[in-house]
């Protein structure tokens, strides 16, 4: 299981690396679960909501992959992004994966606009 929760989310990153929409969504389950703090997207149509909107609000930025733990169907990441207006020192995310598919998922990051 590990090996393939690695993998799971080795293509995930490639695919936010790369703005690919269509990637990032084939990894998510059909009832996926995304936790932020400020709201829940439940299901694949409100999670691709959230990243149509992220990819857009951040085009033109660098993703960069941090590190990744996994402990069988448990996975955590963390990350950095930097454009030309702001910043993501470190993002957290942590996932459930089952039967192949990114099921749950909690995101944490604190954009500092450049300059600030």
């Amino acid at each position: 299981m590990p090996f393939a929760t690695r993998q799971i989310l080795e293509h995930h990153a490639k695919a936010l690396a790369e703005g690919n929409i269509a990637a990032i969504m084939a990894d998510y389950a059909d009832d996926a679960v995304l936790v932020m703090l400020d709201r829940n997207y439940v299901g694949k149509a409100a999670v691709q909501e959230y990243w149509t909107n992220g990819l857009a609000a951040f085009k033109g930025g660098k993703l960069t992959p941090l590190g990744l733990g996994v402990h069988g169907n448990l996975a955590l990441t963390t990350w950095s992004f930097a454009s030309s207006a702001v910043t993501i020192p470190v993002g957290v995310d942590s996932y459930v994966i089952r039967n192949d598919k990114i099921a749950q998922q909690t995101c944490y990051y604190t954009v500092v606009p450049k300059g600030a």
